[in-house]
């Protein structure tokens, strides 16, 4: 806490342009904007687990609420050179201390990444790479006879790598070639077994203007997705707390993917920005021989959708929207995921409110058993929020928020929980 009094004292006597009312700390043509963050919280369900019943935990040591202080120190840096090159770069650390079991809870994540831009009269140019250390969230460490995902928080790191290139043919016409591939690692050696992966994704798209700001595309990806452990995963069980045995997954398949997009861009209607884009997935899973009711392919209509709608200068309407497939452990080698968010905001001089809330269903591919119940699990979660900051200045805020997450499952005492999360914040940031 010393450490980030010092390194706020320190940012405030950094020299200011107060012409703007922001402070601009430049060197050169190198602008720096650090910002800083104290935030104090309250969770009242940190392990995300089904409520008790007559006073016994139900699942990972039962419901447990916590205060948390969370500290969050960061730099973006930007550098522009000329008028076609600009070199970006971001680093952010948090730090989470739990009141509640602080040993087990307490977790530090940090963030790190680079850019390099180029824009030349036809050619457009983009290089990527984003790099994070964290922690997942764990189950209560102190009652491990009932069953969990996990009991301990797990360290993980994650790495992503990509880049883009589009041409312009004349006024109307683009196209482009782009590639990214990201590694994840689980420092446990009994996770990473599970879920350590790499994947791979390249392929292009071409496109038209419509109007000066809106374009539409067409493209077409293929995606590798390869994880470390590759074995026979029918016989692997798991005695619940219930008594019941359950088949489960000691890793998820590898699999290849076609994918095919179409999409409009930019300013899409009066007063719309954004992306909207639906497409088509084809996904083919290594082959499980010991399980012949296994299916391996898998094909999905995909949704994307971020677009921001400005009724008034004030008024700001935010809508995101999805339709895909992830990766599961347990319930099949995949769960389809439907889901949107609807954000609304307003500013009243330096006051915004904000209200948000969404839902998001998912059907798991493959049937389980648990509880007496033989079913494909299917999830819905629905989330509500509500926030309000306070600009004290430019480079100053406040801000209050709550936040609601509810679970509820076709297998309920396995997976249903309620969460409520309230938090207070001052952040500076120049």
């Amino acid at each position: 806490m010393n450490l980030y009094a010092i390194v706020a004292a320190a940012l405030l006597a950094l020299p200011a342009q107060a012409e703007s009312g922001k402070p601009n700390i430049k060197l050169g043509q190198l602008a720096l904007h650090p910002y800083y963050g104290i935030s104090a919280i309250y969770d009242d369900n940190i392990y995300l687990v089904p409520k008790n019943e007559d006073g016994h935990a139900v699942a990972g040591g039962g419901v447990r609420g916590s205060w948390i202080m969370s500290n969050n120190l960061g730099l973006r840096a930007d550098m522009p050179m000329g008028e076609t090159q600009k070199l970006a770069a971001s680093y952010d650390l948090r730090s989470d201390i739990y009141k509640a079991q602080s040993s087990a809870n307490n977790a530090v994540t940090q963030k790190a990444g680079g850019a390099y831009d180029f824009k030349g009269a036809r050619t457009k140019l983009r290089l990527s790479d984003d790099y994070v250390n964290t922690s997942d969230p764990a189950f209560n460490p102190n009652n491990t006879a009932v069953a969990g995902e996990l009991v301990t928080r797990e360290k993980r790191w994650n790495n992503a790598a990509g880049g883009g290139v589009e041409y312009f043919l004349g006024d109307k016409f683009f196209a482009g070639i782009d590639g990214a591939h990201s590694i994840q690692k689980y420092l446990s050696r009994s996770l990473g077994q599970k879920l350590n992966n790499y994947a791979l994704s390249f392929g292009g798209r071409a496109g038209y203007k419509l109007l000066p700001k809106t374009r539409a595309y067409l493209g077409v990806h293929r995606s590798i997705t390869h994880y470390s452990v590759t074995r026979d995963i029918s016989d692997i069980t798991e005695t619940t707390a219930a008594g019941d045995v359950i088949k489960v997954q000691d890793h998820v398949a590898n699999h290849k993917d076609w994918l095919v997009d179409a999409g409009v861009e930019g300013s899409i209607a009066p007063k719309v920005t954004g992306r909207v884009q639906g497409g088509y997935v084809y996904r083919r899973h290594d082959k499980d021989n010991s399980d012949a009711r296994r299916r391996p392919i898998s094909r999905n209509a995909t949704v994307s959708v971020g677009v921001d709608y400005k009724p008034t200068e004030r008024d700001t309407v935010k809508l995101t929207a999805n339709r895909g497939l992830v990766d599961a452990v347990t319930g099949g080698n995949y769960y389809l995921t439907n889901g949107g968010v609807l954000d609304l905001s307003h500013k009243w001089d330096k006051i915004t409110v904000g209200l948000a809330g969404g839902l998001q269903v998912d059907k798991y591919s493959e049937a389980i058993t648990s509880g007496g119940l033989t079913a494909n699990r299917r999830d819905a979660v629905y989330t509500g929020a509500a926030r309000c900051e306070y600009r004290i200045q430019e480079w100053l805020a406040a801000n209050l928020g709550y936040k609601n997450v509810s679970r509820f499952s076709n297998f309920s005492r396995q997976f249903n929980y309620k969460d409520n999360r309230t938090s207070a914040e001052l952040r500076l940031s120049f």
